[in-house]
């Protein structure tokens, strides 16, 4: 009974740390009366140490990147002994071989009789999706730079063609507030009546069905066609003023 105990503590062990390695979790614990850290394999891989190194206390704090994250993962840690205060932070590291690398680090403490005597946790290499959410995060920067531009005029509609976007540029160009036309017209309100009406004949002869309204502006956009075109546009106040429109389509994977 015994030796079956031993045998499955054995496999969930073997499965827990091949779930480790694939997941890139190290656990690591520090004993505060020995002072002696422990690293699992992992974690050994992700500080890309030798696997019969031994950590020591100050030299493995050290292994995060001077500054931010130094700091913070040492606050993190004397709050957790002195007021048994888990944490969950994504900080840096450089590793023995000089790599910059993100990890997640998580840890809390080992309490007896009330008195920390140890803090545990887990170790993850987050490189990839931190990289990805970083450059993301640029993308999407540069792309609201874009969009509330006060020189580009950006109007977005549904497929109904009721407006659900118009920027900075566009209530510079046109007079309107965001608020006086989204969710609530379409770009008609601003068009010149009778170019809409021609451009629909134009579209109707040449695809030989009525093409009239929304569809005027989005007939070529749907079909993966350029359609870029100058057209009469009406400010709120009345005036007029002459633009060049491009029309997009923005699809899904289907």
């Amino acid at each position: 009974e015994v030796k079956e105990k031993e045998e499955d503590t054995k496999r969930v062990q073997a499965i827990l740390d091949r779930t480790n390695s694939v997941a890139r979790i190290g656990t690591w614990e520090v004993d505060l009366n020995s002072q002696k850290v422990l690293w699992s394999k992992v974690t050994k891989e992700i500080h890309e140490t030798a696997s019969d190194y031994i950590p020591a206390l100050a030299t493995a704090i050290n292994f995060y990147k001077k500054g931010y994250s130094r700091i913070k993962v040492k606050a993190v840690f004397d709050d957790c002994i002195k007021n048994n205060t888990a944490w969950d932070e994504e900080l840096q590291i450089v590793t023995g071989k000089g790599r910059l690398t993100w990890v997640r680090t998580i840890g809390q403490s080992e309490l007896i009789n009330g008195k920390c005597v140890g803090v545990f946790g887990t170790f993850q290499d987050i490189t990839a999706v931190k990289t990805a959410q970083i450059e993301l995060k640029k993308v999407n920067e540069e792309l609201n730079a874009i969009f509330n531009s006060s020189t580009i005029s950006i109007v977005r509609t549904d497929s109904r063609g009721i407006i659900t976007y118009f920027n900075e540029g566009a209530e510079t160009l046109l007079g309107y507030k965001s608020d006086e036309l989204v969710n609530r017209e379409t770009p008609t309100i601003f068009h010149d009546e009778k170019e809409i009406i021609k451009r629909g004949k134009e579209l109707s002869k040449k695809y030989k069905k009525e093409i009239s309204g929304f569809d005027v502006f989005t007939k070529l956009a749907r079909e993966n066609k350029e359609d870029s075109r100058k057209w009469t546009y009406k400010r709120k106040d009345g005036s007029s003023l002459y633009v060049q429109l491009s029309t997009n389509a923005i699809k899904d994977n289907n």
